[in-house]
């Protein structure tokens, strides 16, 4: 299942039936709506209410939403009647060609809570041609007590798994009104409050509830609309983002790029949006712009977009991404953090555009771009004028590669006059270089193994869970690791990692502490997103008891780099089972918890990764002393040179005497140890045996995590002893 292609509709009671006449059913209404849904020709999730069927029945019994001893035969007519209504709407979806897929809510329900893979199998029916249709209804709770779930509820369940690309309210009005009085109806909710007037015969909130889904919906990102459903041409263009009446709660920070696309002779190919478009009808744009899905880059991204936009293909590199926000008359706006990409394309390029979002196409100098701002800069898309000023912060790859087009679009000239075009559409300057979010990503896009995700997915693939479930918690375990490496540089002073600056070198020790703090508090918003919610905060105590043992750990190798004293190899493991392997352990612990497997499981795939990570480190550290420069990125030595009591040099230490242990000790912790002495105590260090005696050492640690894995079998498991292999035979 692909998150941000779903669209959920909420049929409402008050359109599919009419709630002034019991069990009065809307036909024509329901018929209209199922017309337009079979033209929609995207993956749709359809929930509808009880209107005068459920309800009618809900009063009469004085069933709530509160789990209560609710009278048995009322919960059976209940239920009776919304099986009724869902066929009306069953069979008015198949004589449109639809293919709907009944899906009682007991199939994903369970004692009031959301069972995610009952909702995750509803997304995969989706997408797989056919329709979902649940429906609010009366539930079992447990223990006698039984409750009314309603409509609007298990759309916001259903949000929060599937992450759609926008829900849809059709209710009986426009949308919201200003005050219960008026018809005028606000078009775009940016947190405001709202007093809401409803039928006393609703039993499960009316617009208060609908309202109150949306803003939360709305808040995790998602677009929600809300619409007139006795008009049902208006959800087609909710979705297709024509003009329309009705009110969009509007999704906050959306992810989103703008390409930037230039012909052999630097000149930018610009497009004009559809005169269709609720945002900026009419106007250009450079090249093309949309919404990643969430596992795409922004790269992925535009380059599975240009073809179904542009009739054209070409790679593209990544530049930057920045934060803005910028509203549109008084139809709607945009708030994203929108990534910026690049890309050439053949001189005589013929694009063949979709019309319902691009109307022609254009290329321009920059000297001709200069004279259109100039002559009226509310013709650009702000987004494209953001995206060419900040070209000067284009990444270094990008600048090596584009250098002349960049350098010819990055005038002197050209910056102040995008400068003002840009505040004349953002005039209180709501938008910025989303430098803080560059810093704290620099490390990851610039290399790792990335072995600590990796443990997530397969652990959990190895107990029988998707490793799409576990994708979440991966991403929590990277960020925690890069945290920790963020402030760990800091703490060591060091200038390199991965081959490039360090965090701190490059954007500064304060830029960097931030950076490191927004990784950390990420990755416990991301798991605490997760449902249900027992199972996010199992993760978030692993997680968490994970980075006490880090901090923990990274305090003892303080301690043991200030102290004079060298430590015991005892007292060495120690230090890495907390520092390094405790973040292994986490790995594979959470991998296993998301596959919901039982407490022996997740104890042998802790053990596993807490013994994985000590091999990791013995081996890492045997290569920090006598590792190939080529692949360290550090000179021959340098752990030794900085005084790192790690195995290696320990075990030299103990080993060696007399005139061997002498240059050992002049090179340890000796910033001004020259090259030849440096050369000198490596020798000796090899001639000791300390290589083999070592991996020796870590052969028992990788042993011992192999062991773990004996009770199962499968791909996963032969990737996981493959991943133990490489740790262990790592090249020096």
């Amino acid at each position: 299942m692909q998150d941000d292609i779903m669209i959920i509709l909420k049929m409402g009671g008050s359109i599919i039936t009419d709630k002034g006449k019991p069990l009065t059913p809307r036909r024509k209404t329901i018929d209209g709506m199922a017309d337009v849904l079979a033209d929609l020709g995207e993956p749709l999730v359809i929930v509808h209410g009880g209107g005068s069927f459920g309800h009618h029945w809900s009063v009469k019994y004085d069933m709530h939403t509160r789990p209560e001893r609710h009278d048995a035969r009322g919960v059976a007519t209940v239920k009776n009647s919304m099986v009724e209504l869902n066929k009306i709407i069953l069979d008015s979806l198949l004589r449109c060609g639809m293919s709907p897929y009944c899906l009682p809510p007991a199939g994903f329900v369970r004692g009031g809570r959301a069972a995610p893979a009952g909702i995750r199998e509803a997304g995969d029916i989706a997408e797989s041609g056919m329709t979902p249709v649940t429906y609010g209804d009366a539930l079992w709770h447990g223990r006698g007590a039984s409750y009314i779930l309603s409509g609007d509820r298990i759309v916001g369940m259903m949000a929060r798994t599937l992450k759609p690309r926008l829900c849809i309210f059709a209710t009986d009005v426009d949308g919201l009104y200003r005050d219960p009085e008026s018809e005028s109806v606000i078009d775009v909710v940016d947190g405001q409050s709202f007093r809401t007037s409803d039928n006393g015969m609703d039993v499960t909130g009316g617009m208060a509830r609908k309202v109150q889904e949306a803003m939360q919906i709305s808040g995790m990102g998602h677009d929600v609309f809300f619409v007139n459903g006795h008009d049902p041409g208006r959800i087609a263009d909710a979705v297709k983002r024509k003009k329309f009446r009705g009110t969009l709660f509007r999704g906050r920070l959306h992810r989103a790029f703008t390409a930037l696309l230039f012909d052999a002779d630097g000149r930018l190919v610009l497009a004009r949006r559809s005169p269709t478009k609720m945002l900026w009808p009419g106007i250009w744009d450079g090249t093309f712009a949309s919404h990643p899905r969430e596992s795409e880059t922004y790269v992925s991204s535009a380059e599975r977009r240009m073809p179904e936009e542009m009739g054209a293909a070409c790679k593209m590199d990544y530049l930057f991404k920045f934060e803005y926000h910028v509203p549109y008359m008084d139809v709607g706006s945009e708030n994203e953090v929108c990534g910026t990409v690049i890309g050439l394309v053949d001189q005589n390029e013929r694009f063949g555009v979709d019309a319902g979002e691009i109307s022609e196409v254009a290329t321009v100098s920059p000297g001709e771009l200069l004279a259109g701002m100039r002559e009226d800069a509310m013709m650009y898309c702000p987004w494209m004028l953001i995206a060419l000023y900040l070209l000067p912060e284009s990444d270094a790859g990008a600048r090596e590669k584009y250098g002349s087009v960049l350098e010819e679009w990055s005038g002197p000239a050209m910056r102040e006059q995008l400068a003002k075009s840009i505040r004349k559409h953002i005039p209180d300057g709501n938008w910025r270089l989303v430098s803080l979010y560059v810093a704290a990503s620099h490390l990851i896009r610039n290399g790792g193994k990335r072995l600590r995700p990796y443990m997530v997915l397969k652990s959990c693939q190895l107990l029988g869970g998707k490793p799409a479930d576990a994708m979440p918690a991966a991403a929590a375990v990277e960020m925690i690791h890069n945290f920790s490496l963020v402030h760990d540089d800091i703490m060591d002073n060091d200038e390199v990692r991965h081959g490039v600056p360090t965090t701190h070198s490059k954007f500064g020790v304060p830029l960097a502490i931030l950076a490191g703090d927004v990784l950390f508090s990420k990755a416990y918003q991301v798991i605490a997103s997760l449902a249900p919610q027992d199972m996010a905060a199992e993760l978030m105590g692993r997680l968490a008891g994970g980075c006490v043992d880090i901090c923990e750990g990274q305090q003892l190798d303080i301690a043991m780099s200030q102290s004079s004293r060298i430590p015991s190899q005892r007292e060495y493991v120690r230090m890495i089972s907390k520092k390094t392997a405790a973040l292994f352990d986490v790995s594979c612990s959470m991998g296993a918890i998301c596959a919901g497997a039982g407490r022996d499981d997740i104890s042998n795939m802790s053990a596993f990764g807490k013994n994985l990570g000590i091999t990791f480190q013995i081996t890492d550290d045997l290569i920090g002393v006598m590792g190939d420069p080529g692949l360290t990125k550090k000179p021959v030595g340098n752990d030794l040179r900085e005084g790192k009591k790690s195995l290696p040099i320990l075990a030299a230490i103990d080993g060696a005497a007399g005139d061997d242990r002498d240059a050992i000790l002049k090179c340890f912790g000796n910033p001004g140890a020259t090259k030849e002495d440096l050369d000198a105590a490596v020798s000796v260090i090899r001639d000791l045996g300390i290589e083999d005696a070592v991996r020796l050492r870590s052969n028992r640690y990788a042993k011992r995590a192999r062991t773990r894995l004996g009770a199962y079998s499968g791909a996963a498991k032969d990737e996981l002893e493959s991943l133990l292999d490489f740790v262990v035979k790592r090249s020096l």
